[in-house]
């Protein structure tokens, strides 16, 4: 069954990585380069997951986007449902931030890079049902 997964990055060529690696699979993909962006699509499509960098643009509450994305779609009642997989470049330094983002709803973390086999597998864990 094809399900739809939103990927909200501000990097072009990681979404078009995602999108390839997801359509491949059989998936419909919605792009969103900016949280705000984000969130009016799983706000307006209700996608069957959420792919997300921790490391965007954010607000002056966050220097991490991905987390106010996460945040907001905790407090909506339509959207805290939504599985997330949160893809990030962080190192060390921000393994606080992603400490933050489980705790706020990130089902699965990926460190950038990763592999294929490896976004495939945490998708069809968070889509199986």
């Amino acid at each position: 069954m094809t399900k739809t997964v939103l990927v909200v990055d501000d990097e072009a060529y990681v979404r078009r990585l995602v999108r390839m690696v997801l359509e491949g699979a059989g998936h419909r993909v919605l792009e969103a380069g900016t949280i705000a962006e984000g969130l009016q699509r799983m706000r307006a499509e209700k996608p069957h997951l959420l792919t997300l960098d921790l490391m965007m643009p954010g607000t002056e509450e966050s220097q991490y986007g991905g987390l106010d994305l996460l945040r907001i779609k905790g407090q909506d009642p339509e959207t805290q449902g939504i599985p997330a997989i949160l893809l990030t470049a962080a190192g060390v330094q921000a393994d606080q931030a992603v400490q933050r983002a489980v705790e706020m709803g990130a089902n699965v973390v990926l460190r950038k890079p990763f592999s294929q086999r490896q976004l495939l597998d945490a998708v069809d864990q968070l889509t199986a049902s």
